[in-house]
C-alpha cells in the first residue's frame, strides 16, 4: 500500500528536501539530487542503485505513475499536491507534476564503472569546468 501523504502549505516540512531545488550546492550539500518528470522518476525507482527518499507529486503525476509506484515504491512517502503547491515549493514552474528526492551516496571511481562486467554498451560525457547546469539538458539531448 502506498503511504500517500496531501501537502497545502509551502511551509509544511516534509517537503523540505524540495525547496528551491534548482540551487544544484543545497541539493548536493544535503546530500540529495532531483529526478524531474515521470521516465526519470522511474528509472530512479527501478534501478535500485540510488536510495529514493520521497516522491512529489501532483494528482495527474500520480495517476500516470501508478503501475511503477505500487511495485517500486511501496515504502515510500509519496507527498501530493496540487500544482501551485509544488510550484512554491520547487521554486518554478513545474509542469510535468513528478519529482523524486535520490540520496547520492559515494561517488564511484571511473575505473570501477569502466570494468563493470554486467554493462553492456555504454556512451560515457565527460563535462569539465561546467559554468551553468541548465546546459547539461542540451547536452543529454545531443548524446540521445
Amino acid at each position: 500500500m502506498l503511504r500517500i501523504e496531501r501537502v497545502q502549505e509551502l511551509s509544511d516540512p516534509r517537503v523540505a528536501d524540495y525547496r528551491n531545488v534548482r540551487d544544484p550546492e543545497l541539493c548536493r550539500a544535503a546530500g540529495l539530487f532531483m529526478a524531474e518528470g515521470r521516465l526519470n522518476v522511474q528509472r530512479l525507482l527501478e534501478g535500485g542503485r540510488y536510495r529514493v527518499r520521497s516522491l512529489f507529486l501532483t494528482e495527474t503525476g500520480l495517476e500516470a505513475m501508478q503501475p511503477v509506484l505500487r511495485t517500486h515504491a511501496r515504502e515510500l512517502p509519496v507527498y501530493l499536491a496540487d500544482s501551485a503547491v509544488l510550484n512554491e515549493v520547487v521554486g518554478f514552474n513545474l509542469h510535468r507534476g513528478c519529482l523524486a528526492a535520490g540520496e547520492r551516496g559515494p561517488t564511484p571511481l571511473a575505473r570501477e564503472s569502466f570494468e563493470r562486467a554486467d554493462a553492456g554498451p555504454r556512451l560515457w560525457l565527460a563535462l569539465e569546468d561546467l559554468s551553468n547546469a541548465d546546459n547539461v539538458g542540451g547536452i543529454f539531448r545531443n548524446a540521445a
